[in-house]
């Protein structure tokens, strides 16, 4: 197609249009152009200094069928190319503008205004509590409580206290914002805080955003609380669909000695099976005591909640023979295959991996990409294969075995009268 049919073409167009020559020059423009560009002679002028596309981005989205957001004289544009002739880039690219202003505005609006879900969690609350003179628990209660809701109040949140150690606050995305702009100094702001304890006062916070409904979100909180109690406390997790960001984390150990960690975990693991539909717990191939013990030590800690959980072994060797069969016998423990998975809902599934991180040594790899959610304990250093993204992992090599971080997470989630002998000697056995 000519220039002349080109230029004809934009001349008579209803809306803000232009034609674009191969070496990236305006040809001709519609009478509305001036809507876009606030220039009076626009022909000649480099499309690429107006807009920031060159012709090769151009001709990129006209194959493709799509269009681009241009911001001119504070409007914002939609940018349609297509080829003039129809065919290919050589006879040039017309260009027609949609003023699309209002929709954007709306959609950042959206955006600024979207519901942003807070659970926050006082780290060891009893231990804080209990470290503090009686006649000085209210006075530090207090303060702790004020922190919280001057946070709140700064976000313009509805702040509700729903534990004795917890809180849960709702804001709009654009106070989020703020909040990681300053990379959640509320963290800081709780170590601030006087008290008799030999530790700070430190907050874990699981923030969810952009749910389907009010409850997701509240689900993508409780998820991202539970990463940060697992990642050791006195930090904020954002969970956002299927992206999670991380704040703060500034604190060495939130508890001294490795126990208060072991009751972080403990409780985000309870929290993660009562949410659970059902529960497997999972070693290495072949397992060995550390591995078998440790799992009957998730297996009782899951019993008080009811959920239906089982415990996955394909094949064992002659030094477990004897604790296989005993459990085996004493009918208390859902033992399963790989085989008999197949048939068993994935939905709501928690998988529980002790003693291994790596997939491949799992007794069944595939159940890792299926199950709902993952949780990692085990005490072997990293390896470069691992579990991919797993919802609360506890590793710590300091440990002698997984039995060990087992029994230290086993004190601080259930009585140790509801151990039974075997349970015991198998934990006993794997330490």
């Amino acid at each position: 197609m000519s220039d002349r049919k080109g230029r004809g073409m934009a001349e008579v167009l209803p809306f803000p249009a232009c034609d674009i020559g191969t070496d990236g020059k305006i040809t001709s423009a519609s009478r509305r152009i001036g809507e876009v560009f606030l220039y009076d002679e626009i022909e000649g002028q480099d499309f690429f200094a107006l807009t920031g596309f060159d012709f090769g981005q151009l001709a990129g989205l006209a194959k493709d069928g799509e269009s681009a957001v241009v911001r001119r004289n504070d409007r914002s544009f939609s940018m349609t190319p297509v080829f003039t002739d129809g065919e290919s880039a050589d006879g040039g690219i017309s260009v027609s503008f949609t003023d699309i202003t209002e929709y954007v505005e709306l959609e950042n609006r959206y955006e600024r205004e979207k519901m942003c879900i807070a659970i926050l969690n006082i780290d060891n609350y009893d231990e804080l509590i209990s470290s503090t003179n009686r006649d000085d628990r209210a006075a530090l209660e207090s303060a702790i409580d004020k922190q919280i809701r001057f946070w709140g109040q700064k976000m313009q949140a509805s702040v509700t206290k729903s534990e004795q150690n917890k809180y849960v606050l709702i804001f709009e995305h654009k106070a989020y914002e703020e909040q990681a702009r300053s990379n959640f100094s509320i963290l800081d702001d709780a170590r601030e805080i006087e008290t008799e304890a030999d530790f700070p006062v430190t907050f874990s916070i699981g923030i969810g955003i952009g749910g389907d409904s009010p409850g997701q979100s509240d689900t993508y909180a409780s998820d991202a609380l539970a990463v940060a109690l697992g990642r050791g406390g006195d930090q904020v997790v954002v969970k956002e669909e299927n992206t999670i960001s991380y704040f703060g984390g500034k604190t060495q150990t939130v508890e001294k000695g490795n126990k208060g960690k072991s009751r972080i975990i403990g409780v985000a693991m309870k929290r993660l099976i009562e949410t659970a539909s059902s529960v497997v717990i999972m070693g290495h191939k072949s397992p060995d005591m550390d591995s078998f013990g440790s799992a009957l030590g998730v297996f009782r800690m899951a019993i008080p909640m009811n959920k239906n959980t089982y415990i996955l072994v394909d094949e064992y060797n002659e030094a477990l023979e004897a604790l296989y069969s005993a459990a085996k016998q004493s009918g208390d423990y859902n033992l399963i295959s790989s085989r008999n998975m197949k048939g068993m809902k994935r939905e709501g599934m928690l998988v529980i991996v002790v003693d291994t991180h790596r997939p491949s040594m799992t007794e069944c790899p595939e159940l890792l990409d299926e199950a709902d959610k993952v949780v990692v304990i085990d005490h072997h250093r990293k390896a470069e294969e691992s579990i991919e993204n797993p919802s609360l992992q506890y590793q710590e090599p300091y440990a002698s075995s997984t039995a060990e971080l087992i029994t230290e997470i086993l004190e601080y989630t259930i009585d140790r009268k509801q151990l039974t002998k075997l349970e015991v000697e198998a934990l006993l056995a794997g330490i």
